[in-house]
């Protein structure tokens, strides 16, 4: 439970931060983004170190879009794309924690289509308008990035039918 917290507090804190970067690039915060960041990537890389192999790829792959995001290769496109994926985060963190603590089913089912709406808002139309706007960093070092891209699709997918057969599962009568 403890790592839902750490996890959460980290796409918080790094949403804020990305934030107020794309407002306001200035380097002090650029390191801080980078270095917290960082800090929680490889933190989390260890702790999830004999599990799933997709979220191993997909921490290194954030370590890479960190790495190329302070050295300023593509930067202002870079901290978009983490801003949308840290929020989406959010709802993703926030939804597990939310799972831990309540047993009604009809905050459970909101929070699951919470989870679901803000999550593909933000990893596949805001994303994929960036990468149509910017289709030129598919041709670059960043091309392996996609692979993200289509997890985050593929999630999408599947809270699509979480939340489907949550919703096949409930009597209606309950909700109201």
């Amino acid at each position: 439970m403890i790592r839902n917290y750490i996890n959460f507090l980290h796409s918080l804190t790094a949403s804020i931060l990305s934030y107020f970067y794309i407002i306001n690039p200035e380097k002090t915060l650029k390191k801080t983004i980078f270095y917290i960041s960082h800090t929680y990537f490889l933190q989390d890389i260890y702790h999830i170190r004999n599990e799933d192999i997709l979220d191993i790829t997909h921490h290194l792959l954030s370590l890479v879009v960190l790495y190329f995001f302070y050295i300023g290769y593509y930067e202002d496109i870079l901290i978009r794309l983490f801003n949308y994926a840290e929020i989406s985060n959010i709802v993703l963190f926030g939804h597990h924690i939310i799972l831990k603590k309540y047993d009604d089913r009809r905050i459970l089912l909101l929070s699951s289509i919470l989870e679901f709406i803000i999550y593909t808002y933000y990893r596949v139309f805001l994303i994929t308008q960036l990468l149509i706007d910017n289709y030129n960093i598919i041709f670059t070092p960043l091309s392996p990035l996609l692979l993200i891209y289509y997890m985050s699709i593929d999630w999408s997918f599947t809270l699509f039918i979480k939340l489907y057969e949550d919703i096949k599962s409930l009597k209606f009568d309950y909700l109201f």
